[in-house]
């Protein structure tokens, strides 16, 4: 074996278009060594510990002309009559070989891979990446055209650099994150082909356009870690339904643009509080729903406000769109055909619970007709709690509508005139709901069924009998 050195830093090489590697010191004393006619630059990390850095970061390990398999990396050296051991792969360790082919099986000792290691290369598969942990930025980078496999097991990795499998569209599978990853970063997964994803109660943000491109991506669920989410995160996928977690306080725009088969989302925003400053998820809804076409339900939650409300749904047609009457939603035009806008007054629970408190009939009857769809889609737990008189026509709520809704009524309090009313009232609601009247304008005696209980609403001091106007309430 033929062994030469060199000095001095060089100059980066581009990992991406003209994106370098700052992360990973260059090598001031950087060493080559032939090995099967293959001249390896490589330098000690370590002399104790007999551990290497496979490359110098300033230019790719080898000749990147160089015709090799992936199997035949040296991950050890044989130095000086000693066996070195590679830990490190320096930024660019391969950028550019485009005869680097074969299935990459990374050994247990590397610890690290520099920016653009393999970026730009043929590999055909990655078995695994061994003890790595940490992962430059653009790794594998447009490897994309002949990188077919399955994701590589990414439970080890604690730190990511952006885009690290950019452009990897053959990549499939599922991908499980490590505990102790805390950021998805810019890119990461970009044009990937994998269906489904687990992510740790250890990450706090997902950065922008992450899952962009992803197109074969159905399950992304957050955990109740994640507080930021940014710009064109889920652009592209296919979820059929998707809701946020409570936690999530900021969202970027174009998040859920091009998704072709999206039906509902929900946006819950935090639980609303009552002994301390509320807090909210601010939304940046520009383009947020654009080319959805088969939305047809949008809640935001309570707790929610937009800092713009541009939603754009220029393809959806139908669609329901559920505000929250908090004052920051005002004059909202989503865009699309026969959309619905719904300014609900409600608040959210902790978890999957919101109660609605409807304050016309209108209101009240779009909340019940979208019930079903809230649990159906969401899990959602809906209860309904009318606290501000409203006052129902006949026949506008029936037994009907609400046999076999997923919904719990708490007190409500109806406008009551006549006896025809008090009926369809307690015709249509359980005998479970807490029936409050307002007997305001009441015109006649009222009869409540046996078995059934009926509240008056009195305003203090009122005196019943005044209140009653003569009439009296007499059970049967």
């Amino acid at each position: 074996m033929k062994k030469t050195k060199k000095y001095g830093y060089g100059n980066a090489v581009a990992a991406l278009m003209t994106v370098v590697s700052a992360a990973i010191p260059l090598a001031v004393n950087a060493d080559t060594i032939e090995i099967n006619g293959v001249t390896w630059t490589y330098s000690v990390k370590d002399a104790s510990s007999k551990s290497l850095i496979l490359g110098n970061g300033s230019v790719a390990a080898m000749p990147t002309d160089t015709v090799l398999n992936a199997a035949d990396i040296p991950w050890t050296m044989t130095i000086g009559g000693e066996t070195y051991t590679v830990v490190e792969l320096a930024a660019n360790a391969f950028y550019l070989c485009g005869n680097l082919t074969g299935t990459l099986t990374v050994p247990q000792a590397v610890t690290k891979m520099g920016n653009a290691a393999f970026a730009s290369t043929k590999l055909s598969g990655i078995a695994s990446l061994g003890g790595v942990t940490t992962i430059g930025q653009y790794a594998f980078n447009n490897s994309g055209s002949t990188l077919s496999c399955n994701m590589p097991d990414l439970s080890r990795i604690t730190s990511f650099g952006n885009g690290v499998f950019q452009n990897c569209n053959k990549i499939t599978g599922s991908v499980v994150l490590g505990q102790g990853l805390t950021t998805i970063p810019i890119n990461l997964f970009y044009c990937c082909a994998f269906t489904d994803i687990t992510i740790p109660n250890s990450v706090t943000s997902i950065a922008n356009d992450a899952f962009r491109g992803c197109t074969s991506l159905v399950e992304a669920p957050l955990p109740d870690s994640v507080t930021s989410v940014g710009k064109e995160v889920f652009w592209g996928t296919k979820f059929a339904t998707y809701a946020f977690p409570r936690s999530v306080t900021s969202i970027g725009d174009s998040v859920f643009r091009g998704c072709t088969v999206l039906t509902a989302a929900w946006i819950p925003g935090p639980a609303t509080v009552y002994s301390e400053t509320q807090t909210y998820t601010t939304i940046n809804g520009n383009n947020m729903f654009m080319d959805a076409p088969k939305l047809k339900l949008v809640l935001f939650g309570s707790n929610t406000k937009p800092s713009n409300k541009s939603l754009n749904m220029n393809k959806a047609n139908g669609c329901k769109v559920f505000v929250p009457d908090n004052g920051f939603w005002n004059e909202l035009a989503p865009g699309g055909s026969n959309t619905d806008v719904v300014y609900y007054h409600g608040f959210d629970e902790r978890g999957k619970k919101m109660t609605f408190t409807p304050t016309t009939a209108a209101e009240l009857i779009n909340v019940l007709d979208s019930v079903a769809m809230f649990k159906d889609k969401f899990d959602l737990d809906v209860s309904i709690a009318v606290t501000n008189t409203i006052e129902l026509a006949e026949g506008q709520v029936t037994a009907a509508m609400l046999s076999g809704l997923p919904v719990k009524f708490d007190s409500l309090l109806f406008s009551v005139k006549n006896q025809a009313q008090l009926n369809n009232i307690l015709g249509a609601f359980p005998s479970s709901a807490m029936i409050t009247i307002d007997p305001t304008g009441l015109t006649e005696k009222l009869t409540v069924p046996e078995g059934r209980r009926v509240f008056v609403q009195l305003s203090e001091g009122d005196d019943i009998r005044q209140k009653l106007n003569g009439f009296i309430v007499i059970v049967k």
